[in-house]
């Protein structure tokens, strides 16, 4: 059936120019014109196995998987020793989260031509889907094997180090790749992310801006994520979340107005984090408190199946849980129609193994972004923001898409039942000297920015007997703070590190610390509220953007606005008043431990009823609109 191209006819001339020209277009990207030419090029000359294997090609790069699936369907069983279309079945099979069976016919392909790149690529993009990291690596390195230089292979490998926290070897990769292209894939901002992360600040600035400017130019791809703890910029974060969501392709949907026979409103919320993590921290109560006479409550989860405390609770709060990890976005919205759910509520946005696109092809009438990603999600297809009038002020509100939706209070829910263990820790247990003045900051080491770091020095060479108590992050990280440290001429003994703990015995032992330090743009979320929630008050300094503005809303609904700093300068100050002042303090710390329970924070109940208010206003709205 295979025809090869021949000068003996103008049909054939023809055919092979619109070939090369879509050949021509594929490599620059013009996936739609290259589709075109291929298909023009199959009318003249037809089932030529170059021209099918590039239409297959150029539809799956526009996501049109369904007439890509039937030409797979009818010529991998006539083209059976060629190793195209089961790479190609794979791809479908990977889009649609079916990483075990793409495997399948990966490992098809790779048994005719075992040195594809391509394939080897995809099948290590599959293992790292299903967390096999050796299998991904062991596909990365038989890539580099054959060619040291495939920039696929190395950005996997990176990818799959950071996975791992592995993160010498993750800068490693993603060095080699900006050195041939600074432009490729997320490495840029990855290895930003390293460089944070383990509190590399060499070169940081020159680093940073060179970034912010490709931003600025739309020539670079950008976790939106990222971006929060390096720059105060509202308008530049919205900027970034409109660039990513252009990657998506939009489904239209049309959704009638909710039955009234249906009393119940039908919430979803979709997360990878319903197992012990600082979601289910902060969401799990909640889930318990909803009024089931009036709302039912679904749990869609994307993220690992880890049957810990926090997931059992989870389940048993919900009406059902349903498990999407394995499925594609299009079945996922299936599942919502049939199920008739009314509000999806999206808990991961932007952040890590977030998926957006189950929103902005629309899962639900109603969409709201809320609690994980603080900030907007930049695309209509969110329909509401939920916020409050601290972390989103009147100045910023130009710079969310979402319709925002204020809590009276802060928008952050807290649990009442958090645990705090018996067990009693001692200062000298967990290294700190005995008649210390103890500065914390529990925080994320990719959060501490080389300028605020400056500040606490100052800030420790200001009160004399003091410490800075750190999260263990990495060892990388740790070690360069120290060395940073040493550098100002300050006793390295005064930096400790604590070691990351359950969470009930990490809100016993906080409590040995005196003051804990925010850090800026990118705050303390569910850090605060837990230092909140054990009597330790934390001094922040709000921005302008969301990230850079929960601690205020918590301190402030908390009723210690007193530790809400107007800037930089004040902050300081604060803090070394409060170094100095310990008795002030200790005073402040002791009226908060007997009434922390009582503040709106903690009003799970009130907090519960207003948001249910939230959802009840946004029906009805959808209702009217509808009408």
């Amino acid at each position: 059936m295979e025809k090869d191209f021949e000068e003996s006819s103008d049909k054939q001339q023809a055919a092979k120019n619109y070939f090369f020209e879509g050949i021509k277009n594929f490599e620059n990207k013009n996936y739609l014109l290259a589709r075109n030419n291929f298909k023009e090029s199959d009318k003249l000359l037809p089932n030529r196995l170059n021209t099918i294997v590039n239409l297959c090609a150029s539809l799956i790069m526009l996501d049109e998987d369904q007439e890509a699936e039937e030409l797979i369907t009818i010529y991998i069983n006539i083209y059976t020793s060629d190793e195209s279309f089961y790479r190609f079945k794979g791809d479908l099979l990977a889009k649609n989260n079916k990483n075990k069976e793409a495997i399948y016919y990966y490992d098809i392909s790779l048994g005719i031509n075992k040195f594809n790149e391509e394939t080897l690529n995809n099948k290590g993009i599959a293992f790292k889907k299903l967390r096999n990291y050796e299998e991904a690596l062991e596909c990365f390195n038989d890539i580099l094997e054959i060619n040291p230089n495939n920039l696929e292979a190395l950005h996997g490998k990176g990818s799959v180090y950071m996975e791992l926290k592995k993160w010498g070897e993750a800068l490693d990769a993603f060095e080699k790749i900006l050195e041939k292209d600074y432009f490729f894939h997320d490495s840029a901002c990855n290895h930003l992310g390293i460089k944070l992360q383990t509190s590399d600040w060499v070169n940081l600035d020159m680093i940073s801006k060179r970034y912010l400017e490709n931003i600025n130019n739309k020539k670079i791809i950008v976790n939106p994520f990222r971006i929060l703890g390096i720059v105060d910029d509202p308008e530049l974060h919205k900027k970034v979340a409109l660039i990513n969501t252009q990657q998506y392709k939009v489904t239209k949907k049309k959704y009638e107005a909710k039955n009234g026979d249906d009393k119940k409103i039908k919430v979803a919320y979709f997360s990878a984090d319903f197992h012990n993590h600082a979601t289910a921290y902060l969401i799990s109560e909640l889930f318990e408190k909803h009024d089931k006479n009036s709302f039912e409550i679904y749990g869609f989860s994307y993220g690992m199946n880890i049957n810990d405390e926090s997931r059992k609770r989870i389940i048993n709060a919900l009406d059902r849980f349903i498990d999407i990890q394995e499925s594609s976005d299009e079945e996922v919205i299936k599942i919502c129609n049939e199920m008739k759910i009314d509000i999806a509520i999206d808990l991961k946005g932007f952040t890590q193994e977030g998926r957006p696109s189950i929103f902005i092809k629309r899962c639900a009438p109603i969409q709201v972004n809320y609690l994980g990603y603080p900030g907007t999600m930049g695309h209509e297809s969110y329909d509401y923001i939920i916020a409050d009038k601290i972390v989103i002020p009147e100045d910023q509100k130009k710079n969310y898409v979402e319709n925002i939706v204020f809590m009276p209070y802060s928008y952050q829910v807290n649990d009442t039942q958090k645990i705090i263990t018996n067990k009693k820790y001692s200062k000298k247990d967990e290294g700190l000297p005995e008649d210390s003045f103890v500065y914390c900051c529990f925080n994320n080491s990719y959060k501490i920015l080389p300028s605020l770091f400056e500040i606490w020095t100052r800030i420790l060479n200001k009160v004399p007997n003091s410490v800075l108590w750190l999260i263990e992050d990495n060892e990388i990280s740790s070690t360069n703070l120290i060395n940073i440290f040493a550098e100002k001429g300050i006793d390295t003994k005064r930096l400790i590190f604590a070691k990351k703990v359950p969470n009930p015995e990490h809100l016993a032992r906080i409590q040995l610390a005196d003051l804990f330090l925010d850090t800026v743009p990118y705050n303390a979320h569910t850090t605060c509220s837990d230092a909140i929630w054990s009597g330790l008050p934390v001094l922040t300094c709000p921005g302008k953007s969301f990230a850079s503005r929960v601690a205020a809303s918590l301190l402030i609904a908390a009723d210690l606005s007193e530790f809400v700093s107007e800037s930089l300068n004040d902050y300081e100050e604060k803090a070394i008043y409060y170094g100095l002042n310990k008795k002030i303090l200790n005073n402040i710390r002791d009226d908060l431990k007997k009434s922390c329970k009582n503040k709106k924070l903690f009003n799970i109940n009130e907090f519960t009823n207003n948001f249910e208010e939230i959802l009840v206003d946004m029906i009805n709205k959808f209702n009217h609109n509808v009408n």
